[in-house]
C-alpha cells in the first residue's frame, strides 16, 4: 500500500517594518520544522492473539498517538507514560545513545498499528519524548517500509 502524507501550510508569525503578522509558510517549512508525523496505534500485543468476541482483558487498551520516524534511531520508542498505560510487560534493558545520554532504558514488547495495513509486533525502548509526541518510530519499522521524504514539496510517502 502507498501512503503520501502532505503537510499542510503551516502559520508562522513574521513582523515586516515593525509590524507582526501572520502568514501560511509552504508545506516544505512545515515538514522541516515538525518532521514526517503520522498517527499510529500502539497496544499491548496480546490484544491481537484474542478471538473475536472474547471477554475483555486487561491488554484491551489502544492508544492512538503521533509518531515522528527518525532515520536515525535503531530501535523505535514509545514515552514511560505510554508504556505503563497500557500495562506493557518489561523483557529487558539495552543500552541507548541519544543527543542528551548514554544509559540503559527498559524494553518491552508492543503491537504498532498503522492507518494503512495489518498490526506489527516489534520491540520498543521507553523514554521521554518532547512536546505531543509519544512514539518515535525508529529503522527497525522503517525497514519494512520504502519511505520516501520528499523536503522539496513538503510531504513524503511510505510504501508498505
Amino acid at each position: 500500500m502507498i501512503t503520501t502524507i502532505r503537510v499542510p501550510p503551516q502559520p508562522q508569525e513574521v513582523e515586516k517594518d515593525g509590524k507582526k503578522g501572520i502568514i501560511l509558510a509552504p508545506p516544505r517549512i512545515g515538514l522541516l520544522q515538525q518532521g514526517a508525523i503520522i498517527p499510529v496505534r500502539i497496544a499491548h500485543p496480546e490484544i491481537l492473539n484474542k478471538a473475536p468476541g472474547a471477554d475483555k482483558t486487561r491488554f484491551d487498551k489502544i492508544v492512538q498517538v503521533n509518531a515522528v520516524i527518525d532515520t536515525g534511531a535503531f530501535t523505535s520508542v514509545i514515552t514511560i507514560e505510554t508504556a505503563k498505560e497500557l500495562d506493557l510487560i518489561q523483557t529487558g534493558w539495552q543500552q541507548t545513545s541519544t543527543v542528551l545520554s548514554d544509559d540503559k532504558r527498559p524494553v518491552y514488547f508492543a503491537a504498532l498499528m498503522f492507518p494503512w495495513g495489518p498490526a506489527m509486533h516489534t520491540k520498543v525502548i521507553s523514554c521521554a519524548l518532547r512536546g505531543n509526541i509519544r512514539c518515535l518510530l525508529g529503522r527497525d519499522v522503517l525497514s519494512n517500509w520504502n519511505f520516501i521524504y520528499n523536503g522539496k514539496e513538503g510531504f513524503f510517502t511510505i510504501c508498505d
